[in-house]
């Protein structure tokens, strides 16, 4: 008889034991599932903000050159306006010159 009550207990514990067990194998995967993917995106992170740090020089590089370039551009309007200057006045004396 003692035999037959080890085995109802057995029996009876066996399942709660092998839910247990799931419960435990469930929540494993599942950490491990989220280490993975949080170090994915920890990869991802830094990749962006490598990419984010060469943006930034490069940005910072066209933005040196627009400045030279404004600066440059301002030189040669004024140039262009003397010259400009220079035409009109030359213009207007040969225009004046040949009424009289």
């Amino acid at each position: 008889m003692n035999l037959d009550i080890i085995t109802q207990y057995i029996l009876a514990i066996v399942p709660a034991f092998t839910a247990v067990v799931g419960m435990v194998v469930t929540l494993g995967v599942g950490i491990g599932k989220i280490k993975k993917a949080n170090r994915e995106t920890s990869d991802t992170v830094i990749e962006v903000s490598k990419e984010s740090r060469e943006l930034k020089a490069e940005m910072t590089e066209l933005v040196k050159q627009n400045r030279e370039l404004k600066e440059e551009n301002k030189e040669l309007k004024e140039s262009l306006n003397k010259v400009s200057a220079r035409m009109e006045h030359l213009y207007y004396i040969e225009k004046n010159t040949k009424k009289e």
